[in-house]
């Protein structure tokens, strides 16, 4: 299984890549346009999507991914608790930042369970 993971904090990429790499093939970016670039040539099973980015909302950006791949399962990560209750319909899974390892790969393992159904 391949996941792409996109956030504008590289702390948090290099946590997701070092918690998932031993059972999944993982790219980051930390851009929405690296991430745009890389879906061109590249397409995951799953994309962890920060909500709160510089370029585009995240919400914004996994809609779009959703419209063009729509195969793509699609999990949100955040650490604005407020922003998230106040404006994210719910569409998407959500993880809260700090993400602790056991729920990350919970939830990635969820995700890709309800993917064989």
């Amino acid at each position: 299984m391949n996941i792409l993971a996109v956030d504008d904090n590289p702390d948090v990429l290099r946590f997701l890549e070092s918690t998932l790499s031993e059972n999944y093939s993982i790219k980051t970016c930390e851009s929405v346009r690296e991430a745009s670039k890389t879906l061109t040539k590249f397409t995951p099973d799953l994309l962890i999507l920060d909500i709160v980015m510089n370029e585009i909302d995240g919400q914004v950006f996994a809609e779009l991914v959703r419209e063009l791949h729509p195969e793509i399962k699609i999990l949100m990560i955040t650490g604005n608790h407020g922003f998230l209750e106040n404006t994210v319909d719910r569409k998407f899974p959500v993880l809260y930042k700090p993400i602790m390892r056991a729920n990350l790969i919970k939830e990635v393992e969820k995700v890709f369970n309800e993917r064989k159904k």
